[in-house]
């Protein structure tokens, strides 16, 4: 009988191997499966980390000390549309009437100007901006064809006559002016 024991013994010896080689082999298939999972998920996000980025560098809400916030430097290819957020804090002692964004001019890297019809069109809804208040503005860019480089411009809040109630006259001088880079690639 002891000899039994014995084999009853190997045996068991040997499907604890074959067990323990099975749970192995699950382990590191289940591990391989992780792997390409978090690796697609980081290919998949990796695409939109351009986006992301420019919201990193998106300043805080604008206040009296930043009325004004744009990213530092806005990215966009030759001819195309994107849309962004752009705080406007309105430090006058009145209201902001007709208050809408506007290139008011860039220049070139090589020190040349760009021509008004070259500019870069942002286009928004104008809105009254009570004193000491901010408002957000949703903006749709349209890049007009630049030459693929990097730009300083200069937005401006400006006063859209036609948006304002009858009665008031816009200001002679814009609400506001901030510079910002403008980067075109090809």
């Amino acid at each position: 009988m002891k000899f039994n024991k014995k084999k009853s013994l190997k045996k068991g010896d040997l499907s604890l191997s074959v067990t323990a080689i099975v749970v192995i082999v699950i382990g590191f298939v289940v591990l391989a499966l992780a792997l390409v999972f978090t690796s697609n998920v980081f290919d998949f996000g990796g695409d939109n980390l351009d986006d992301l980025d420019d919201k990193l560098k998106f300043e805080d809400r604008a206040t009296a000390d930043n009325p004004l916030t744009i990213p530092k430097t806005l990215t966009l290819k030759r001819n195309e549309v994107k849309t962004t957020t752009i705080d406007y804090y309105n430090k006058n002692e009145g209201t902001a009437y007709g208050a809408a964004l506007k290139v008011k001019s860039c220049l070139s890297s090589k020190r040349t100007k760009v021509e008004e019809t070259e500019l870069p069109l942002f286009t928004s809804i104008p809105k009254d901006v009570d004193a000491s208040e901010s408002s957000e503005f949703s903006v749709i860019i349209t890049e007009k064809g630049l030459t693929a480089e990097t730009y300083t411009c200069s937005l401006v809040v400006t006063c859209e006559q036609t948006a304002v109630p009858a009665g008031i006259t816009c200001p002679a001088k814009n609400y506001e002016e901030k510079t910002f880079f403008l980067e075109i690639k090809a």
